[in-house]
C-alpha cells in the first residue's frame, strides 16, 4: 500500500476517533512526505528496520539534525507505523526498536523586559499604510507577550473568545485539544480596546479576532512578514515561541507561582513549566539572596 495513501486513512481516523489536532497531523504529513522524498520508497511494506535506521542516522549526521529533530521524525514515523501494524497494513514496525539520542537540555530563548518593551514600541510606531494595521499589530504583539499564547492559538482566535469587559480570554481546543481561560492583564486591556475600536470601523464580516485588510483572518504569512519587519527595525532575534518563553519568565520574575503559570500556558505537566525557573537569572538571583547566612550573621567573619 502507498505510504501517503495510508496516511490519509490514518489522519482521518486520528481526527475522528482520537481527537488529534490538525496541526499535529500536518506535522506528521510533512515528516512522511520528507521520508518518501529522501528514501524514494513509496510502499509501506518496503520500509525495513535498516532503511528506517539509515534514514534517521543520515538526518543526524548528514543533515545536522538536532536531537529534538531526530526525535520528532522518529516519533511521527513510529506512531504512524504502529497504527499500520494494528490495522494489518504491515506486519512489523521498522521504527519500534531504533534507539533515540539523548535530548539536549537547552534553556528556552527569551527577551528581557526591556527588549519586550522595545518590541511593543516598534510595533506601535512603525510606519503603516492603514491606521488599523498599527493597532492590530501592537495588540497582537501585546496579546502574545501578556498571555503566552502559542502562534496557532493567536491566529485561530475568534472575536467571541475575547471578553474585554469581563477581562477574560477563552483559548479553545489548544495543543492537546484542551480549553483554558486566560485573564486579561490590566496593561493589555486598553490595548485591546483601542484595537477593537479600529476593528469595528473596518466593518469586517470575519469571525477572527485579528483581521487582515482583505476582510479575513490575519494569517501565518502576515505574521511572518510582520516579524521580519520588527526584527529589522529592533535588531532583536525572536520568534512566536520566544514571546511565549518571555511571558513565562517575566511572570515568574513578577511573583507568579509555577502551578498557576502552568495553567495559564496550558501545560499538561508542571515539569514542562519548571524549565523557566532555570531560564530566569533574575529569579535565581532573588532566590540566592534569601540564603540564611546573609545579613548580620556574616559580620562575625573578618574578611579583611
Amino acid at each position: 500500500m502507498d505510504i501517503l495513501k495510508a496516511f490519509e486513512v490514518h489522519a482521518a481516523y486520528m481526527l475522528a476517533m482520537r481527537n488529534y489536532s490538525p496541526v499535529t497531523l500536518k506535522g506528521r504529513e510533512t515528516v512522511l512526505k520528507f521520508f518518501v522524498k529522501s528514501t524514494g520508497i513509496t510502499d509501506l511494506s518496503a520500509v525495513t528496520e535498516d532503511t528506517a535506521r539509515d534514514y534517521l542516522l543520515r538526518g543526524r549526521l548528514d543533515r545536522n539534525w538536532a536531537a529534538s529533530t531526530f526525535i520528532t521524525h522518529h516519533k511521527h514515523l513510529n506512531v504512524f507505523y504502529k497504527w499500520c501494524v494494528k490495522n494489518s497494513y504491515v506486519t512489523d514496525n521498522p521504527f519500534a526498536e531504533i534507539e533515540k539520542p539523548r535530548l539536549e537540555k537547552k534553556l528556552p530563548r527569551r527577551l528581557t523586559r526591556e527588549q519586550a518593551e522595545t518590541l511593543l514600541e516598534a510595533a506601535l510606531h512603525m510606519p503603516y499604510r492603514h491606521r488599523i494595521q498599527r493597532y492590530r499589530n501592537h495588540a497582537l504583539l501585546a496579546f502574545m507577550l501578556f498571555t503566552g499564547a502559542r502562534k496557532s492559538e493567536v491566529l485561530k482566535l475568534k472575536i467571541g473568545h475575547v471578553d474585554v469587559e469581563a477581562g477574560c480570554i477563552q483559548i479553545l481546543q489548544a495543543k492537546g485539544m484542551k480549553d483554558r481561560i486566560v485573564p486579561i492583564n490590566m496593561h493589555l486591556r486598553p490595548i485591546l480596546e483601542k484595537y477593537l475600536t479600529e476593528r469595528a470601523k473596518l466593518k469586517t464580516e470575519t469571525f477572527h479576532f485579528f483581521v487582515s485588510m482583505r476582510d479575513g483572518g490575519f494569517g501565518e504569512t502576515g505574521l511572518r512578514k510582520l516579524f521580519v519587519r520588527l526584527k529589522k527595525r529592533t535588531k532583536l532575534d525572536f520568534s512566536p515561541h520566544t514571546l511565549r518563553h518571555t511571558f513565562a519568565t517575566l511572570m515568574l520574575e513578577g511573583g507568579c507561582d509555577i502551578y498557576t503559570l502552568s495553567k495559564l500556558m496550558g501545560h499538561e505537566k508542571i515539569t514542562t513549566t519548571a524549565i523557566y525557573l532555570s531560564a530566569s537569572t533574575g529569579l535565581l538571583r532573588k532566590s540566592m539572596e534569601r540564603h540564611p547566612l546573609g545579613g548580620a550573621s556574616c559580620m562575625r567573619y573578618n574578611l579583611s
